[in-house]
């Protein structure tokens, strides 16, 4: 597998519609952001034909689907390892990868870290989970994780996985004021400066569209866990196995609290109000 170059020294590889991006410090020395979404050979093997060594890994968040090789990364390689402390602290809910015993260094309320040197800019895009990065790579390259999505992957998705809706929004509204030539993200590939504020409106609309259904559900008292399946019967949501699964269940619950967060609902002993 070959590596897509975004600049002379920023290129990545999809593994299991996942980026994993690598800026080489050097010709024989990469650091990785992100490992990947599935358990592959593919991501080994390229740096092993490549002759390549991992230096340090930046984790956007700590999602299974962008943490799927770490383990491997670590044993193979001993790099330092990033992530936002808020992501430590949630990696229990089944979402996250679940292997608190890997060592990571936390970051907390920093907006640079310097790797051999090199200058990665860090600034906080949390809502797609509690303590979502972006980093930027030393020669410019914005990598968003799943702070954004491409209108491809946005439209198809019933409900997009957030662990807060309203800072989610906050964070797209920051990304908007950017004006970095390439973003990279992570499931959709690399998007120009030029794009990135229709980029952001189309999420926003989404997200927007959704808190509309959610409200329409609203019509008399009920029990939460009956209004998430109301949710997402009405979002079109077709599948048993998302009805279910709790990491689904979890996001329309967060899409419920906004809306008692702002007083459009209310709530008592699991039972949701609607506010007229």
């Amino acid at each position: 597998m070959d590596w897509i170059s975004v600049t002379s020294r920023t290129k990545y590889i999809n593994i299991h519609h996942s980026l994993v991006i690598a800026y080489h410090l050097s010709d024989k020395s990469v650091v990785l952001i992100d490992t990947g979404g599935l358990k592959s050979s593919e991501l080994l093997s390229t740096l092993r034909q490549q002759d390549l060594s991992v230096h340090s890994v930046l984790c956007t968040h700590l999602h299974l689907d962008h943490t799927a090789n770490l383990r491997q990364i670590i044993s193979l390689y001993h790099p330092n390892v990033f992530a936002s402390k808020y992501e430590l602290s949630a990696w229990y809910y089944p979402i996250y990868y679940g292997d608190c015993t890997l060592d990571l260094t936390p970051i907390d309320q920093a907006r640079e870290v310097y790797i051999n040197g090199e200058r990665f800019e860090i600034f906080p895009t949390f809502g797609h989970s509690a303590g979502h990065l972006a980093f930027v790579t030393p020669d410019g390259v914005c990598c968003l994780g799943d702070a954004l999505l491409t209108k491809d992957v946005l439209l198809p998705a019933k409900i997009p996985y957030m662990a807060d809706v309203d800072q989610a929004i906050l964070s797209m509204e920051q990304i908007r004021q950017t004006t970095y030539p390439h973003y990279i993200l992570s499931h959709s590939g690399v998007v120009l400066q030029n794009a990135i504020s229709d980029l952001v409106d189309i999420n926003i609309e989404k997200e927007l569209d959704l808190y509309r259904i959610l409200r329409q559900q609203i019509t008399k008292p009920m029990h939460i866990e009956t209004l998430i399946d109301k949710f997402m019967t009405a979002a079109r949501v077709r599948d048993p196995k998302i009805f279910s699964d709790r990491a689904y269940r979890e996001t329309v619950q967060s899409r419920i609290l906004g809306l008692i967060k702002v007083g459009e609902a209310t709530v008592s002993s699991d039972i949701v109000y609607p506010v007229r």
